[in-house]
């Protein structure tokens, strides 16, 4: 098992896709989406700053739930803390340029463009 940093609870978040991001076909971990704010590690105790693109986030116990298991699995943590920010706006241009691009290439923009906002008379 990997020692406790800030890099091994990185990548160990890096494991869980965001639930919603399976649905398009593209899954993205939430390091790419932009969703950890930050991970601190005060001895044997993972703290972790959370945001969600929306505010009423329906799969936010399990995500809060897979972000516990995940990061227990690292030698040296025996607490994780998870926080999330009340204030944390998400906006797409938080997620990393790749991943940005595996979900533009399923919905091109120009395409997305094309779609009218509300049904038209």
């Amino acid at each position: 098992m990997p020692e406790a940093t800030t890099d091994t609870v990185l990548a160990a978040l890096a494991k869980i896709a965001d639930p919603c991001s399976i649905a398009t076909g593209a899954p993205v971990n939430l390091v790419e989406m932009g969703l950890i704010e930050e991970v601190a590690l005060v001895g044997g105790e993972a703290h972790v700053l959370l945001r969600f693109t929306a505010p009423m986030c329906w799969q936010a116990a399990q995500i809060v739930d897979a972000i516990r298991r995940y990061v227990l699995e690292i030698d040296g943590i025996d607490n994780v803390e998870i926080e999330v920010d009340p204030n944390g706006d998400w906006m797409p241009d938080m997620m990393a340029p790749e991943a940005r691009e595996r979900l533009r290439a399923l919905r091109p923009l120009e395409l997305a463009s094309t779609l009218p906002l509300a049904p038209t008379n």
